[in-house]
């Protein structure tokens, strides 16, 4: 039997947004930077320096990120890796939110406050510079990652998943020349763009709930990696080159109307 699938992508050209759009389809932004650790003698990282960091890095980010917490219980026995195991809100359970763990920092934040120059980027560099100032060694990067998560609700007794994003995506998945048993459920299409610089753009469009109506929903979720060679010095250039190349894609691949629709 030949099973072929054939995903089509058509960016249009148009100029970048001025302003930020009025009702935006963001869920949640997502920077994250990942540190080389040693490992230990079963071969699973080993992060020694976070012990004493924590502290130190709390109080350092205090007046701007005062509500701190626990992602696990405190004494319970931890070996996990990559996954953030301290929080730093900026009030209780107000975005934006800083996370800390073995090798990972996270800035994460939502639609509601994210403006990249008035607010997130300053949050991730500041949030970066407190991470080398609490640990007792230096730091080398493995890798960081910037991410946009999008999410619109759709109607699928109305149009198709394939339907719509092939309409306002401009992404074609077409499944030829076979038949498939079942009754379609889920839709996931992943795709990865090498970069200028050792980085990678990654999209992702998949159907799920929306995270406030819990009705049906088409995410797309925008990624700009680097796992290569990336020092302290360069990352405020890197993060502009990220956002920069996140943006021009979220406006080049919508449907004009789709786009409009969210600055009505």
């Amino acid at each position: 039997m030949n099973l072929q699938t054939h995903i089509f992508v058509v960016f249009s050209k148009r100029p970048m947004p001025r302003h930020k759009l009025r009702k935006a389809p963001l869920q949640e932004v997502v920077f994250e930077l990942f540190w080389k650790l040693s490992n230990d003698e079963s071969g699973f990282p080993i992060d020694p320096g976070l012990v004493r960091a924590v502290g130190k890095f709390e109080t350092q980010i205090a007046d701007s990120f005062p509500v701190f917490k626990r992602t696990m219980p405190e004494g319970v026995p931890v070996r996990i890796y990559p996954k953030p195991l301290y929080q730093y809100w900026r009030d209780e359970l107000v975005w934006p939110v800083i996370q800390l763990g073995p090798g990972v920092l996270a800035v994460n934040d939502t639609e509601t406050n994210y403006v990249w120059n008035d607010n997130f980027r300053d949050n991730v560099l500041r949030a970066v510079q407190t991470l080398r100032n609490s640990y007792p060694d230096a730091l080398d990067i493995e890798s960081v990652k910037l991410q946009y998560i999008d999410v619109v609700e759709f109607d699928p007794t109305a149009e198709s998943p394939q339907s719509f994003v092939e309409r306002n995506l401009g992404i074609t998945v077409k499944n030829n020349r076979y038949d498939v048993p079942g009754a379609f459920n889920r839709l996931h299409v992943m795709q990865s763009y090498q970069l200028d610089n050792n980085s990678h753009l990654v999209l992702e469009v998949q159907t799920g709930k929306h995270h406030k109506t819990g009705g049906p929903a088409i995410i797309w979720i925008t990624s700009i990696q680097n796992a290569g060679v990336m020092t302290f010095e360069h990352l405020p250039a890197w993060l502009d080159f990220a956002h920069t190349t996140c943006s021009d894609t979220f406006v080049n691949m919508l449907n004009p109307e789709f786009y409009a629709s969210f600055d009505l």
